[in-house]
């Protein structure tokens, strides 16, 4: 069965006819070949009889035996509804653990500092509007039960256009509007009738999404390995998406599409515990949310799709509720649904394990490396589809308890966003009854704007307007101490919680530790973007030698203030060797780059929040840029490493521009043999909250990602935690101190050893029994043949009495390990 003639372009010129091999008896010797063509008398009416065409005598074709001629029933089952394609053996990618998004609730915008304000004669640290317990976010569902949202793995197909340069096959995105008409057809078929019924039987997994924030923005999310399968059209070629006239010497050849996730896992945590997750805002800083929503949707490169906006407040002293309902239900109850594709965006995608190409069933020979950072192809491919329970959109309440609204109030504005569908994706799925449908993850996400008209009268001439503030995006530098009371005399890092009751909430900023670092969450770090051969697709932990890594590090201006003329902002990237069977930093940093930044126009310096600088195209910039640096792995092989880096002002005669006090750093910091010796700002605090003086620092000018990258021999296989031969072992677990006061931090520790083959992407899950949360994730790159891999993540609660933690190491797969250790919270009486 096939289409025999000429015609190439469209699904009416698609003819299939039918193909008999007989033969013409002819002596002993043996029997001519020829071919009978039989066409359909009318397939556009369901009728698929099939009438004589025509005949093709090969004279000259070698004669069949009698066996071949007359013995078997040439007339095999043929496709009489077109549905077939010429392809050839296919090509087969693996991509194992790869982590992405599926639900995101933000928690609203909040602000503490160390800053001077009205009435003080010296900085504190001040707690403008954080109070979790009533200043939150939620999904409104109409049950709250473990059940009523859902996810669902799903196969897809697509299209590619595929080349190999350098030995690395390369799969992008084809000028889809090309391809013939007939092959759509064909291989849309086969899958929604072949591969679809057969192999898209996937198990739904239930959870709730009516949970509420805290400090952190609320993410779920998934960790899967994802098959695809590059099927060659024979004879076809295809322009790319972005020239669809392109000259022939550009046309490549065209591929089917094929995929279907696998070892899928859920999880469900605070967005501060996932260092792949990297949004631009940051908890307790007003500075880095996108002050409108033009800036919100640039945030994610103008990709989203507007499904609720909510009122806009101010955090003022009126007590209330605050919602954004869904658009196209009026305030009523709807079910919202989303297909994800496999997601290739940076700031909020993650694929640990090694990409590569594997035989297929067939046995189809492999000669060529993946190059999975450049194969676009590969979004536009579905993964999931999801379906949030019933509810009105987000909900949540504003206190009346805010810091002297007169003078400190700022807007706020909740959205909910979905994400437009991937160019070049053909399949589109979702779950039944769903009344709102989107694509990507669901978003709920705020702005926050203290320059807005009716913003308190202190912003306006407070430090913020003085001083520039230079910094990083580091999500963990406050600590919150919860049920203090005071009776009067409020300190200025504290805040009540309600207005009927003395309890406050107080906030406390972490102490740098250079010497634990990977327990100093001071350094902690977001917005460092790490990817492989390329600036663009999901964030990477592991490469092979001889690959060249991209750093990419959002560097902002947290202030209100205009920098000179002249001034550079620089940014300093670094690589350390690092050492994961002791956790901690093996010899010194290596300089990768002392770059100077560059805004949209080329400007080296950072417009402040909100300031009237725009771009040619008269988009209005944030106060934030994208520094980068990268660097080739070649005779770097079989060692791990972490990055870190520090950013700074410099005036046109290269001294150091001062920051808003406190921020910054006393010197330029030169090249450095590790982050210990960045010059900080330090600063002598005293917190009446806890009646303890502290010599400490609130510089936001340093810091690094909390995520070790292993770089691989080229001789090694990279090898997935799904593999039956691996063999984990959890041991030495602790948790050190045991007792501790409320609020204080332990640090629990223990190994994770494989007992017999190297294993890649491992996640270890820190979950408290009480709550069932993660409390923290630390994902392991590689753990070498018998090696060993340290653990160490800090854990700190207010509430009293024994609390369980467990360590699980590879959740949700058949090698899954977990141990359990516990600590006391020892909470004197209060006098």
């Amino acid at each position: 069965m096939g289409r025999f003639t000429t015609a190439t372009n469209t699904t009416e010129e698609y003819n299939p006819r039918i193909a008999i091999l007989r033969a013409d008896e002819e002596g002993t010797r043996g029997f001519p070949a020829r071919v009978n063509l039989y066409s359909l008398k009318d397939p556009s009416a369901g009728d698929f009889t099939p009438e004589p065409y025509q005949e093709f005598i090969f004279d000259s074709f070698r004669k069949l035996t009698y066996a071949q001629g007359f013995g078997n029933n040439l007339l095999q089952a043929g496709d009489l509804q077109g549905r077939s394609m010429r392809v050839g053996a296919p090509r087969v990618a693996r991509i194992t653990d790869h982590f992405q998004p599926q639900v995101v609730l933000a928690m609203p915008p909040m602000h503490v500092d160390y800053v001077q304000i009205d009435g003080a004669s010296q900085p504190a640290v001040v707690n403008f509007s954080v109070i979790t317990s009533t200043f939150n976010a939620t999904y409104n569902t109409a049950q709250t039960q473990t059940d009523q949202s859902s996810a669902t793995d799903t196969t897809s197909f697509s299209w590619a256009r595929a080349e190999s340069i350098g030995g690395k096959f390369k799969a992008t995105v084809p000028f889809v509007q090309s391809i013939e008409g007939s092959t759509k057809n064909s291989w849309e078929q086969t899958n929604n009738r072949t591969v679809s019924e057969n192999y898209n039987t996937y198990a739904t997994t239930k959870f709730d999404a009516s949970t509420t924030t805290v400090f952190s923005d609320v993410v779920w999310f998934t960790q899967s390995d994802f098959n695809v399968y590059y099927y060659p059209v024979l004879g076809q070629t295809v322009c790319p998406q972005a020239t669809p006239n392109c000259a022939p010497a550009e046309q490549q050849p065209l591929y089917a599409v094929t995929s279907g996730p696998s070892q899928t896992t859920e999880y469900a945590g605070a967005g501060t515990t996932q260092e792949w997750y990297q949004p631009v805002q940051m908890p307790g800083n007003v500075f880095s949310y996108p002050w409108d929503q033009e800036q919100l949707e640039d945030n994610f490169g103008g990709d989203l799709v507007q499904l609720s906006q909510g009122r806009a407040f101010y955090t003022d002293g009126i007590s209330g509720s605050y919602a954004a309902t869904w658009s196209s239900g009026q305030g009523q109850t709807q079910t919202a649904g989303t297909t994800s594709t496999h997601s290739f965006k940076t700031q909020n995608s993650l694929t640990v394990g090694t990409p590569g190409l594997d035989k297929a069933e067939s046995g189809a020979s492999v000669t060529a490396t993946f190059d999975y950072g450049k194969s676009t192809s590969v979004a536009t491919l579905n993964t999931s589809t999801t379906s949030l329970g019933a509810s009105t959109g987000v909900v949540g309440t504003r206190p009346s308890t805010f810091r002297n609204p007169g003078l400190y109030q700022y807007l706020f504005q909740p959205f909910v966003y979905g994400e437009t569908l991937t160019e070049g994706t053909v399949q589109q799925d979702l779950q039944p009854n769903v009344d709102i449908a989107t694509h990507g993850f669901v978003l709920a996400d705020f702005v926050a704007n203290p320059t807005a008209a009716a913003a308190g009268a202190w912003w306006a001439r407070s430090p913020y307007t003085q001083y520039i503030d230079v910094g990083l995006n580091r999500p963990n530098i406050w600590a919150s101490i919860s049920e203090n009371p005071f009776s009067t005399n409020l300190p200025p890092e504290c805040l009540p919680k309600s207005g009927s009751t003395t309890e406050s909430q107080c906030m406390i900023g972490r102490v740098p530790n250079p010497q634990d670092l990977w327990t100093s969450q001071f350094y902690w770090m977001r917005g460092l973007l790490v990817t492989v051969d390329g600036f663009d697709g999901p964030q990477r932990t592991r490469a092979v030698e001889g690959d060249t890594v991209y750093l990419q590090a959002r560097v902002y201006n947290y202030s209100l203030k205009t920098m000179a003329p002249g001034t550079e902002v620089h940014a300093a990237f670094y690589r350390q060797p690092w050492d994961p069977q002791m956790s901690m930093p093996l010899g010194t940093s290596v300089l990768i780059e002392d770059m100077v930044v560059s805004d949209a126009n080329g400007n080296h310096t950072i417009p402040a929040f909100n300031s009237p600088t725009y771009d040619v195209h008269g988009h209005q910039l944030p106060n934030w840029v994208l520094a980068s640096a990268a660097f080739d792995t070649t005779g770097l092989g079989g060692r791990y490493f972490i990055f870190w880096v520090v950013v700074w002002a410099q005036d046109a005669q290269g001294r150091l521009v001062p920051e808003l006090p406190g921020h910054g750093l006393t010197a330029k910091p030169g090249v450095v043999t590790g982050i210990g010796e960045v010059p900080l700002e330090m600063v002598t605090v005293t917190y009446q909250s806890t009646e303890q003086t502290q010599t400490t620092s609130f510089t936001n000018n340093v810091g690094f990602l909390k995520q070790a990258f292993y770089v691989a021999l080229p001789t090694e296989r990279p090898v997935s935690i799904s593999e039956g031969r691996v063999k984990l072992q959890l041991q030495s677990l602790t948790v050190t101190p045991s007792k501790v006061a409320p609020n204080q931090q332990v640090v629990v520790r223990a190994d994770v050893v494989t007992k017999g083959t190297a294993v890649d992407g491992v996640a270890v899950a820190l979950v408290d029994e009480a709550t069932k949360q993660i409390v923290d994730m630390d994902l392991l790159a590689h753990i070498k043949a018998k090696g060993k891999h340290k653990i160490a993540m800090p854990y700190e609660t207010s509430s009293c009495g024994t609390h369980k933690l467990r360590v699980v190491v590879a959740p949700g797969t058949a090698v899954q390990k977990a141990k359990t250790t516990s600590l006391t919270v020892d909470c004197k009486p209060q006098h």
